[in-house]
């Protein structure tokens, strides 16, 4: 459980590999641009743009991989059990459990998701978020590569990893079948 996996809210193998990947995925890719960060502050700037591109890739791979979780809910195979796992969502228990304010902004948006567009929604907005990722890593390192980087992209990038972290761990909350 790590960045929008459907956990245990599912038996469908296709749809846990894909979310899997994706989130494993996710995760390298914000872990290589952490590394750039590093590189970047070591005045290793060749290094630097080797880590983001490989981030870039792996945003990229995030992003194709939760479109796939998305499509394959779209096209209803065999998803029973994760739509009524979705209907039986206590969501103040799951927001103890995570110690988040029931009224929190990011947790009300997933809700919001999740009630009007269910799992294939959550899949569509972490590929949005993925792929933002890959864009603005994109921006940032190829600035780098230049050797003309504004600091400002880089802090704007990990603020925006931050929180899709913490929209990660939010929607991944809500397939684990216990709360």
């Amino acid at each position: 459980m790590s960045f929008g996996q459907v956990n245990g809210a599912t038996q469908n193998r296709e749809i846990k590999k894909a979310t899997d990947d994706a989130s494993t995925a996710f995760l390298l890719g914000s872990m290589l641009v952490q590394e750039g960060m590093i590189n970047l502050d070591n005045s290793s700037f060749q290094e630097a743009y080797s880590s983001g591109s490989r981030a870039i890739e792996k945003f990229e791979e995030a992003r194709q991989k939760f479109e796939v979780a998305r499509d394959l809910i779209k096209e209803g195979r065999e998803i029973e059990d994760l739509e009524e796992h979705l209907r039986n969502v206590n969501y103040q228990a799951k927001a103890i459990a995570l110690d988040v304010r029931p009224e929190n902004r990011l947790w009300l948006s997933i809700q919001d998701i999740v009630l009007r567009e269910g799992a294939a929604g959550l899949f569509q907005a972490a590929a949005i978020r993925a792929n933002d990722k890959k864009e603005l890593s994109e921006s940032f390192f190829n600035q780098v590569r230049s050797g003309n980087y504004e600091p400002i992209i880089g802090a704007r990038l990990l603020a925006r990893i931050g929180a899709d972290l913490v929209f990660g761990a939010y929607a991944s909350a809500i397939f684990i079948a216990s709360q």
